[in-house]
């Protein structure tokens, strides 16, 4: 049951923060729209890209979810085998 759950905690730890190659393009169709230091990082974001990664990490979910990969555990499986742990004591 440790190591289940040590690999279970290891798969949902955050991963780290890269810039995708797609994201450039999204902030060069915003910078028109955006204005100062904003507009500035939209612009040049390989120079602004520290700014960039720390604003969309501490955003909101879904900003988040474009710079990390999304890890989540969908099914867990346990022995083939029942329970060693019995819900109802059997008569002595």
């Amino acid at each position: 049951m440790t190591r289940l759950a040590a690999a279970v905690t290891a798969l949902t730890r955050p991963s780290r923060t890269v810039l995708p190659p797609v994201l450039p393009a999204m902030f060069a169709a915003l910078a028109p729209h955006a204005r100062g230091i904003v507009g500035f990082a939209y612009r040049h974001p390989r120079l602004m890209r520290p700014l960039l990664l720390r604003a969309m990490r501490t955003g909101s979910d879904e900003t988040a979810a474009m710079i990390r990969t999304t890890r989540t555990v969908t099914q867990l499986r346990g022995p083939p085998r029942r329970t060693c742990c019995r819900s109802r004591r059997r008569p002595s």
